[in-house]
Parts: structure tokens; C-alpha cells; sequence
């Protein structure tokens, strides 16, 4: 593939878009360890969390059959993507 290739940009576009992924997940997980000890219940259950979630994309994206699967369902509306987040009490 050459370096100018249009196919290119896609593909470019998930890496940058993976790393930030990356980048956020290990941002939350600083701003918890900078709010919390390493034995506080709280930060220990977000870093499970932070840990499944990242366990979990890894997955999905390794799944090309399912990706493509799940990109179906996306584009037809079968799966929510909100997370109503300012919702949580």
C-alpha cells in the first residue's frame, strides 16, 4: 500500500482513534488514583471496570466477523449507543 493511498485514511483514522481509547481509559484511571487510595473499594471497582472495558474492546476489535456484525446492527438502528451518563445518581 502506498503511502498516499486513499484506502489508507480509514485505517489510519481506527489507529488514531483506538490510541485515543487507550489514552482515555488510562486518563480516568489517573484522575481515580490521584482521587483515591490503591486499597479504596471505589478505585479498586473502577479499576476492574477500566480492566473489562479495555479486556472487551480488545476482543470486539479482534473479531472481524462480529465487528462487521455489529456494524449492521448499528447502521440499522438495532443497538443503542447512548449512555446516558448525566442520568447516574
Amino acid at each position: 500500500m502506498k503511502h498516499g493511498d486513499t484506502n489508507s485514511k480509514p485505517i489510519d483514522s481506527a489507529v488514531t482513534n483506538f490510541e485515543k481509547i487507550k489514552e482515555g481509559l488510562q486518563g480516568i484511571y489517573e484522575i481515580l488514583n490521584l482521587t483515591y487510595s490503591d486499597e479504596n473499594m471505589y478505585f479498586l471497582m473502577a479499576q476492574d471496570n477500566i480492566r473489562a472495558i479495555y479486556g472487551s474492546f480488545l476482543e470486539l476489535m479482534t473479531n472481524q466477523e462480529g465487528v462487521l456484525g455489529l456494524i449492521k446492527k448499528i447502521k440499522s438502528a438495532e443497538i443503542d449507543l447512548d449512555i446516558p451518563l448525566d442520568s447516574i445518581s
